[in-house]
């Protein structure tokens, strides 16, 4: 009765036992929360925001308290109110920026397009990482189907073995086809070995992107069947890549930078006041005080013309630099679409290919124990056959990482 109580309760753990299989966005996940690259681009974002806030505070008033004390020579003659040798002040002192050439508002608006497009970047680290990641899960999966297909056709080259052995013992085969057929099952065997090194050195990389187990299971969720949209459908989707956001952004500042430039060209308004908790002198009586200051620049040796040729000279920068992401987003985008379409047609050719190859071997296999072909067409015939499925699976898996390509190029997969 205990051992069938235990079995039981095996039983009912089974599912927890099982190992989980994680999908490529799973993976995505779990390689999004340790990536060096994207935390990196979180702090800059975090210093972007901070420098944000630092703006909006320069529109609000500067309220300090100041303490001083003043020691001047004793004075010879009689002291009074105005020759008094210590002088000691205690006030609070509030300034505020009425007029700056409106330079402060533009500050502003820069500061936040430039943490919006940081946020754009972060995005950006994202879908670098997503691409670098589907490379790796789909190469593990391609790699792990080759191995199991080749591990296929190695037992039913030995099962030819065994067959032509049996055949030999009766004089019905010679010993060259034996060798033959044991020679095609080395050679496997080697691809074999070197499939299993390369899947290997791909699991580590696999681990150091994700954190997870380098034996982790892994579950292909791709859509390889969807039906394509037309290809003007992705590249309208091009201007929602993050990296195209970004700049789009960045040529923004820019421009607000040529209004903080020009901004130097006009005159300047604050007002201070002061509050004196502590004053001595003809002026102890007086407990405040009010200012107002105009500023007009004259001449600054052109410095503020430079100023605002350089903001304008990277204006322009950052506009042609736009237009070249555009550009490669684009190349992009198509060469990817092509890939897909091509990977399709491939695949209809090879599963038509693959079907003939396999009633090809067995019609083979039929023939040769009538002794109408050799023992060689059948290895030929077999090879072709598993060489071909072999093909495919590659193929497939490639139409799958050419997919999630495409999407990450338009900014469908890849980013929150």
């Amino acid at each position: 009765m205990g051992v069938l109580t235990i079995a039981t309760a095996m039983i009912g753990c089974a599912p927890f036992l099982a190992q989980a299989q994680y999908t490529l966005q799973q993976s995505f996940e779990a390689a999004r929360n340790q990536a060096e690259t994207v935390a990196i681009q979180q702090a800059l974002l975090d210093q972007a925001e901070e420098r944000y806030n630092a703006a909006k505070g320069g529109l609000f008033p500067n309220l300090q308290g100041i303490a001083s004390y003043t020691q001047l020579p004793r004075p010879s003659g009689p002291q009074s109110a105005f020759t008094r040798p210590d002088r000691p002040e205690v006030r609070l002192n509030a300034t505020q920026a009425v007029f700056r050439g409106l330079r402060e508002y533009a500050a502003i608006r820069q500061r936040r397009l430039d943490a919006e497009a940081q946020q754009d970047a972060k995005r950006r680290a994202e879908l670098q990482l997503y691409q670098d990641l589907a490379d790796t899960f789909f190469s593990i999966l391609s790699l792990e189907q080759d191995l199991k297909n080749l591990e296929t056709q190695i037992e039913l080259n030995r099962k030819r073995v065994r067959e032509l052995g049996a055949r030999r013992r009766i004089g019905r085969s010679r010993v060259s086809e034996v060798l033959t057929v044991e020679s095609a099952v080395a050679s496997l065997e080697a691809q074999a070995a070197s499939v299993k090194a390369e899947l290997g050195t791909v699991r580590e990389v696999f681990a150091l992107l994700t954190g997870l187990k380098q034996d982790s299971s892994l579950k292909d969720d791709a859509r390889a069947s969807q039906a394509l949209e037309r290809l003007e459908h992705y590249l309208k989707l091009i201007e929602q890549r993050p990296d195209i956001q970004e700049r789009v952004k960045r040529v923004k500042a820019a421009e607000e930078g040529i209004a903080i430039a020009r901004g130097g060209h006009f005159p300047s308004i604050d007002l201070a006041g002061n509050y004196y908790l502590k004053r001595v002198g003809v002026l102890e009586s007086q407990k405040w005080d009010f200012q107002a200051v105009l500023t007009l620049p004259i001449y600054s040796g052109g410095v503020i013309q430079s100023q605002l040729r350089e903001a304008s000279a990277v204006a322009r920068q950052n506009d042609l630099e736009l237009n070249r992401i555009r550009r490669e987003a684009e190349r992009e985008v198509r060469t990817h679409y092509q890939n897909v379409v091509a990977g399709q047609n491939q695949i209809q050719a090879l599963t038509r290919a693959t079907e003939l190859a396999e009633r090809n071997f067995r019609e083979q296999s039929r023939e040769y124990g009538f002794g109408l072909v050799t023992n060689l067409d059948v290895l030929q015939a077999l090879n072709v056959f598993q060489e071909s499925r072999r093909a495919l699976d590659r193929t497939r898996y490639g139409l799958r990482l050419n997919l999630a390509r495409l999407e990450s190029a338009v900014a469908l997969r890849g980013v929150r």
